[in-house]
């Protein structure tokens, strides 16, 4: 069964690749920006959740076409991408640096990005992630990871009460195991990430009716304003903003048939970032370590930003066809 997009959150899908590409291309103005990545986290869980649970019933073969459709929308851009930078690797990099891109590739193949991280003891944020063509695909590690347990979490969320006081358990204990733990853990290992997803599927009939009505439009103005940190506000307690703009995203995909949601996420210009942002996510980082690479051009940004939106552009046309 397939359900029509809703231009809300292609909308807020291109605010988060803006964050995303704005941390990435200027670090030192959108320090903040990496949370793009948190709203992306939201968007999955709410998508899961409505995905399989308006299926007749979570059963085995509902579940196998829940895992083809995911396939089938993320796998051949994903290794496209992995064949291309090999083949570069192979002709341009240095023998040490090939055999690294190779190593980084067969974790990336298998989603176990974060896993490699953390084994290496490297972060998303270390010097050496500067010249790392694969450091970007921890999220999507941690994306692929929470899919195989997405039908248990909703069959959870259906279930009797028992289950729903242990889908409940698994929220918290997730938020506890994010603030207790530091460093790659925290940041990209998946029971550290699981609740943002989890916060993303609490979407409701019921919980939408205590957004709206005459005072929705407050609701709106708050979660709005409260996604902006991502961007404009310096760096302050990380896991605060972060729990901010986690319920904040959540706020927005709730208010579904919000006016001011839908003009200011729904409008045709961010609608059409966030077509593309699966694209520009998979690319704008190999491009911006090839220009460090080859060039040594750590401040031709203004090139990175028109390079990466017309390679990405390029290859989400592309992808539609694959």
């Amino acid at each position: 069964m397939n359900f029509p997009k809703r231009k809300d959150i292609q909308g807020l899908r291109g605010l988060a690749i803006i964050y995303v590409l704005s941390f990435h291309l200027y670090p030192w103005l959108f320090r903040n920006g990496y949370l793009g990545v948190d709203i992306f986290f939201v968007i999955s869980g709410y998508l899961m959740t409505m995905i399989l649970e308006k299926q007749p019933s979570v059963c085995f073969s509902q579940t196998v076409v829940f895992y083809k459709k995911r396939i089938k929308r993320i796998f051949p851009a994903y290794f496209m991408l992995l064949f291309t930078l090999l083949l570069y690797g192979y002709f341009t990099l240095a023998e040490k640096d090939f055999e690294l891109l190779q190593t980084d590739s067969n974790w990336a193949a298998f989603f176990a990005t974060n896993i490699h991280k953390y084994i290496l003891n490297e972060g998303y944020f270390s010097d050496i992630a500067n010249y790392d063509f694969l450091v970007h695909t921890w999220s999507l590690a941690v994306e692929i990871q929470f899919y195989f347990i997405a039908p248990i979490l909703v069959l959870f969320l259906k279930g009797h009460l028992v289950a729903q006081i242990l889908w409940v358990f698994i929220l918290f204990a997730s938020i506890w195991f994010n603030l207790s733990t530091s460093g790659p853990l925290q940041f990209s290992s998946l029971p550290s990430r699981m609740w943002q997803f989890m916060c993303g599927s609490l979407y409701s009939p019921t919980l939408l009716y205590s957004f709206t009505g005459p005072h929705g439009i407050g609701h709106t103005t708050i979660a709005l304003i409260a996604v902006s940190p991502a961007i404009i506000f310096p760096p302050i307690n990380k896991d605060f903003i972060r729990f901010i703009v986690t319920m904040a995203s959540a706020l927005l995909i709730w208010l579904e048939d919000d006016v001011l949601v839908n003009k200011f996420l729904g409008n045709k210009y961010l609608y059409y970032v966030g077509e593309i942002s699966y694209s520009v996510y998979l690319l704008h980082w190999p491009a911006i370590v090839i220009f460090n690479y080859t060039l040594n051009a750590d401040h031709l940004y203004s090139l990175f930003t028109s390079l990466c939106i017309l390679f990405s552009h390029n290859s989400a046309s592309l992808t539609a066809f694959l």
